[in-house]
């Protein structure tokens, strides 16, 4: 269970700062 949880979160980080990082980059480009 341990596993899943941490595969989770690991997802969810990656998607977390993706998503983050496509907003601030699009401000800045002015998208």
């Amino acid at each position: 269970m341990k596993k899943y949880l941490a595969e989770f979160i690991g997802t969810f980080t990656l998607v977390f700062f993706g998503c983050g990082t496509a907003v601030v980059a699009g401000e800045r480009v002015g998208f």
